[in-house]
């Protein structure tokens, strides 16, 4: 919708994925292929009750004395907005939990 008026002569070029990608296919192997996505990963040592999950609820690193994680790496699942507020979310907590435990 982008490359027909009245937007068209607004528009410098695309840059991803490229004038190349046309098809639903294409579009598919494109994002398949850098892996690149538009939202900021989340989870990588995701905060649960269980003994399998990486983070405790007091944002302990299970297995590892005296280390805490405090940033989005802790949500178990992707948010569906800006990833700003869940930062600060987790923030105010770590604060809270080291403020009790100081």
């Amino acid at each position: 919708m982008l490359g027909e008026e009245p937007l068209a002569s607004e528009v410098a070029g695309e840059d991803f994925p490229g004038p190349d990608v046309q098809t639903p296919e294409q579009a598919l192997e494109f994002a398949h292929a850098p892996g690149m996505t538009i939202y900021h990963a989340v989870g990588s040592a995701a905060m649960g009750p269980n003994d399998d999950d990486v983070v405790a609820p007091d944002l302990r690193v299970r297995g590892v004395e005296g280390l805490r994680v405090a940033d989005i790496s802790v949500l178990p699942r992707q948010v569906s907005g800006n990833t700003a507020a869940p930062a600060m979310a987790v923030g105010w907590l770590a604060a809270d939990v080291i403020r009790s435990t100081s």
